[in-house]
């Protein structure tokens, strides 16, 4: 059957609609790109203050040092962006004489092992070396603290055109 004039420019009317739409589309998603961590921080003292009086049996060394008041420091991190978060440089520091001791990454994805790592900076902090993390990812770190601080332990994360975002209140 033939096919007139009108018809073809009709065709091609919709075809570069239908272009215009998708590379609009396109440019704005590359514009609209949003770097974005938020974390939560859970402190969990292991032991009952009842339990680990100084002076009694019951000694928690780690190394060289002694924990007097073991604390489980949980560190949630997750990519709220829309975007992978390259190599961001995490830090949590404790305020104080309270030490921070690298533990591990809690539910690690398969072949990350190689890719994320907790490092101790100094006694009271610790770096959390990720080499990328994915939109929706969470890193589940868990630290360990001698004793319970005073201060909430601080979240660091100096980089360029990412947001941080504390999520939710610290839990104790």
């Amino acid at each position: 059957f033939p096919v007139s004039t009108d018809q073809y420019i009709a065709l091609g009317g919709a075809i570069s609609t239908l272009l215009g739409v998708i590379i609009t589309w396109l440019v704005a998603r590359k514009t609209l790109q949003k770097k974005e961590l938020s974390y939560r921080i859970r402190m969990d003292p292991l032991i009952s203050a009842k339990m680990a009086d100084p002076g009694k049996n019951l000694v928690i060394r780690y190394g060289e040092e002694v924990l007097p008041q073991p604390v489980l420091l949980s560190v949630d991190i997750t990519n709220t962006g829309n975007v992978p978060v390259e190599n961001p440089p995490i830090e949590v520091e404790a305020r104080g004489p309270t030490y921070v001791i690298p533990g591990y990454f809690e539910n690690l994805p398969p072949g990350y092992e190689d890719l994320w790592s907790i490092k101790r900076t100094d006694a009271e902090s610790c770096a959390i070396l990720l080499a990328h993390i994915n939109p929706g990812q969470t890193a589940r770190v868990r630290l360990l603290m001698d004793e319970l601080p005073k201060e909430t332990p601080v979240f660091k994360c100096p980089m360029a055109g990412l947001e941080v975002s504390e999520q939710g209140v610290v839990e104790v």
